[in-house]
């Protein structure tokens, strides 16, 4: 894309951001016919485990909670505190041992730990969606047709802390193979960017306070390479974070259900 700017003389900072739309598909599983759904719109994560979600209410039903704001989970009234990768986990290698007496149970606990705490602290508990270039059936990702990512965080967390856990079997049982596509088009503004083209605007000619650079900018080579690269069947950018102060109403999602095949 930097040798297509570069022939056509595009002004990247010359943007019209309201004119421009992204088609977002988003796969979710529930358990109460949608009411939660309907209620409350799409919701990030921090808000799935603040109101009344069917995610929420199965975790309680079990002892368990998440307390975002505090960066701690709770389970069976003992709290467990998050922590990032650069942080000391509090309690992984204590002389108690907590968490089990296998070394892969601390591991899987602490790598599990790390990963609800990105999640919810550094991804700022962002909605993760599949946007409109993405290639193959988006059903096959990872294990949200069957139930959240996050729930299996916290399952392999629980697993590792009382040594067995059925948490995902639980919800798959309760939601009885069916899933949910939504479907919904958002502003570009609506998206974080996370890239970082420093070293391309300066080959561009760019001279830039780059912690000034204009979002305008960034969107502008956001679709100029994703067009390019869908065009050329190269790397392309196939998913999206949608920003936590974004609302997304029930009436803006078109929805499917869909049902998966029993593979076992």
């Amino acid at each position: 894309y930097v040798e297509f700017v570069k022939e056509f003389n595009i002004q990247l900072e010359d943007f019209e951001v309201s004119r421009v739309f992204i088609t977002c598909k988003h796969i979710t599983t529930f358990h109460d016919g949608g009411a939660a759904l309907k209620k409350y719109g799409l919701l990030n994560l921090k808000e799935v485990f603040e109101k009344d979600t069917p995610l929420k209410i199965f975790l309680a039903e079990r002892m368990i909670s998440i307390d975002v704001d505090n960066r701690k989970l709770i389970f069976d009234g003992q709290y467990y505190p998050l922590f990032s990768r650069e942080e000391k986990c509090p309690v992984c290698f204590d002389n108690n041992d907590a968490h089990g007496n296998s070394i892969h149970s601390i591991y899987e606990y602490h790598e599990a730990m790390i990963l609800l705490n990105n999640k919810l602290s550094y991804d700022k508990g962002e909605i993760e969606v599949f946007i409109g270039n993405y290639r193959g059936p988006i059903e096959e990702y990872s294990c949200v047709k069957k139930h959240s990512e996050i729930l299996n965080d916290i399952d392999h967390i629980i697993g590792a802390i009382s040594g067995t856990t059925r948490l995902s079997k639980e919800w798959e049982e309760l939601q009885r193979r069916t899933y949910y596509i939504l479907e919904f088009d958002l502003n570009i503004s609506s998206f974080e960017n996370v890239k970082n083209y420093k070293d391309q605007l300066i080959y561009l000619g760019y001279k830039i306070d780059f912690e000034k650079i204009s979002q305008g900018c960034l969107f502008n080579i956001f679709l100029i390479k994703n067009s390019i690269n869908v065009i050329t069947d190269r790397d392309r950018e196939e998913y999206g974070q949608i920003l936590p102060t974004v609302k997304i109403s029930y009436d803006d999602l078109h929805i499917t259900k869909r049902t998966w095949i029993n593979e076992e």
